[in-house]
């Protein structure tokens, strides 16, 4: 359990730590020519996002999750998932359905699975 915790620790620092590097790029992106004039990409709606969490013991990561705070929102232990919300978060844990761990936006659809009406498909950036 503490090993879990501590490869958990580990990767949810290296996820923050992405994420200041990202700003930081993104800072100096403005300068260059690769910035994006468009206003209505600036303004992008890509719908829900979350993390999905390659586990080996859905029952113990599913503790973990409920010990933050987070509820089931979706999946069962049967089909081997989970996908826990804990207000617009959204983490899914997933045990030995794929391999390493899957950033996710879901197009259309907000952090409670509900339809929105106008969103960016992600989906077309996907070789750019």
């Amino acid at each position: 359990m503490k090993k879990n915790i501590v490869v958990l620790a580990g990767f949810l620092t290296s996820f923050g730590l992405g994420f200041y590097g990202n700003s930081i790029t993104n800072t100096q992106a403005e300068s260059s020519e690769k910035q994006i004039v468009n206003n209505e990409q600036n303004d992008m709606k890509l719908g829900a996002f979350s993390v999905s969490l390659s586990v080996k013991d859905l029952k113990v990561s599913k503790e973990f999750y409920e010990n933050l705070g987070f509820k089931v929102f979706a999946g069962s232990m049967e089909q081997h998932y989970l996908i826990m919300k804990n207000e617009n978060a959204l983490v899914g844990i997933f045990q030995g359905m794929f391999e390493g761990n899957i950033l996710t936006f879901n197009p259309g659809w907000d952090e409670n699975a509900q339809n929105i009406a106008k969103f960016d498909d992600v989906r077309k950036y996907r070789n750019s």
